[in-house]
């Protein structure tokens, strides 16, 4: 009996340390979950404390797309622009070399009609350069003077009457 009793007795003892050990572990298990869940609070709250700066942080790039797009397009501008004045100049250029042909080879040396068209030539041959080389800074001073050089070399704008004309001819 004696030996019953003490299996009874350990039996209910190992029984108590399962139970208790039992208490520990879902103790333990407990303070990990608040603890897990503590941290998940915690990164919930930073996450909202932190997207008013990611929604700020979109709108300025958004804000800065579009000045770069406004950008892209006055960039885009100004080379077409440039572009057109370099056809108007190569135009010009392309006519001034005909006419200074033709006075080279109907005109009198003398009459300083050849010399004029040459350095009309090399003025509008440095306008070209010029546009070639601008920025949008000096764009607005250089086209301004391109389109004064262009304007001045109508025919018949500051060059001297051509020699190989009969007197009382029309232009």
């Amino acid at each position: 009996m004696l030996r019953s009793h003490h299996l009874v007795a350990f039996a209910f003892a190992a029984l108590g340390m399962a139970t208790i050990g039992c208490h520990r572990r879902s103790d333990a298990v407990r303070r990990e979950a608040e603890q897990a869940t503590a941290e998940a609070e915690e990164k919930a709250q930073e996450a909202t404390l932190t997207s008013a700066p990611l929604e700020a942080k979109d709108e300025a790039r958004e804000t800065g797309d579009d000045a770069l797009r406004a950008r892209s397009e006055m960039v885009a501008a100004f080379r077409l622009e440039q572009s057109d004045y370099r056809g108007r100049l190569q135009h010009a250029l392309d006519l001034l070399d005909g006419e200074v042909a033709r006075a080279r080879h109907t005109g009198d040396p003398r009459s300083g009609r050849g010399s004029a068209l040459r350095a009309r030539r090399a003025l509008l041959k440095a306008d070209l350069a010029a546009v070639d080389r601008s920025t949008e800074q000096d764009w607005a001073t250089l086209r301004a003077k391109v389109e004064r050089d262009l304007a001045n070399g109508k025919p018949g704008a500051q060059l001297p009457p051509r020699t190989d004309r009969v007197p009382g001819e029309a232009p």
